[in-house]
């Protein structure tokens, strides 16, 4: 009978919605709706109009300021004659002027422009390395490289120094130098001591007419080049000294003059090893041991070289 009661109890209780209520959440704030939030938006707005603001006033200030304005710009040029000195200062300068957005200078920390002043100098000729730097805060360093000066080379007009590839690096000046046996020293003496450790090229100019050489230009094919710094570096092997390269006016053959009267005719496109190597197993004969009974050895032919003796 209880047990009954209980179920219809309990019955009539579940069909009731159970609605549970936590008291905490049900409390109502005494303060007006929306005061905070406005001001706390507004404040986020007076922050990001703040942040803009800095981020226009800092910069200019930065460009502007004479705090960072480069005052200094100091050259490091080894081993460049004073004429290439200035055209490297001029073409600095004349980046350095040109000015920025808004007539703003370029003469400055934040502005400085380093990438244009290093394609400026690059063409002026061939250099090693161009590096443009500048130093916080009001300094920059340009530095200058020369190339390599491998070769001195005249046309009997005109002298110049030039890279390994026959690129011209400086214009010395005008000497004439005659091809012969003697012509090494002529040609220590026609151009600067400079020179004196350089290897001597002749480039004959039979009908006597030149083109200006400008630095940069290209006076010795690469192949002429190559051939003749073998040679320089590998004639010690068969007792020859004292050297000068004739290159012919259209540069297919590469006449060299030694120290003691050979004259070595020579193919600058054919391998120059295989022509060294042609001239190193004919001075292994015995006829040849005393090199004073040779005029002149062509070494231009596949598989022999060509002797003329002294008298024959």
């Amino acid at each position: 009978m209880a047990r009954d009661r209980f179920k219809r109890w309990g019955a009539r209780h579940s069909r009731v919605k159970r609605q549970l209520h936590n008291p905490y959440f049900q409390r109502k704030s005494n303060r007006s709706s929306g005061s905070w939030s406005g001001w706390r938006g507004l404040g986020i707005i007076l922050l990001c109009l703040a942040g803009a603001a800095a981020l226009i006033i800092l910069p200019a200030e930065a460009m502007t300021n004479s705090f960072f304005s480069i005052d200094t710009v100091s050259f490091a040029l080894p081993n460049i004659l004073p004429e290439r000195q200035m055209r490297v200062r001029a073409a600095t300068e004349a980046v350095l002027e040109k000015p920025f957005l808004f007539g703003l200078s370029r003469k400055n920390f934040f502005l400085f422009p380093a990438a244009a002043i290093e394609d400026s100098i690059r063409k002026e000729g061939p250099f090693a390395k161009i590096t443009a730097q500048r130093k916080f805060p009001r300094n920059a360093v340009i530095t200058v490289a020369q190339a390599p000066r491998i070769f001195s080379v005249s046309d009997g007009v005109q002298t110049a120094f030039a890279d390994g590839e026959g690129g011209v690096l400086d214009i010395i000046g005008n000497g004439s130098v005659s091809a012969s046996s003697s012509a090494p020293y002529e040609l220590r003496e026609a151009v600067s001591s400079t020179a004196a450790a350089l290897i001597p090229v002749v480039i004959k100019n039979e009908e006597a007419t030149t083109t200006t050489w400008k630095v940069g230009t290209e006076i010795l094919q690469k192949n002429c080049a190559t051939l003749i710094s073998f040679f320089d570096a590998g004639l010690s092997a068969v007792d020859l000294n004292g050297t000068v390269y004739q290159v012919n006016e259209d540069k297919t053959r590469v006449s060299i003059f030694t120290r003691e009267g050979v004259t070595l005719l020579t193919d600058p496109i054919v391998n120059p090893r295989d022509q060294l190597n042609r001239l190193i197993a004919l001075l292994q004969d015995p006829r040849y041991k005393d090199r004073q009974v040779l005029e002149s050895i062509d070494l231009r032919y596949t598989g022999k070289a060509y002797v003329v003796q002294k008298g024959s």
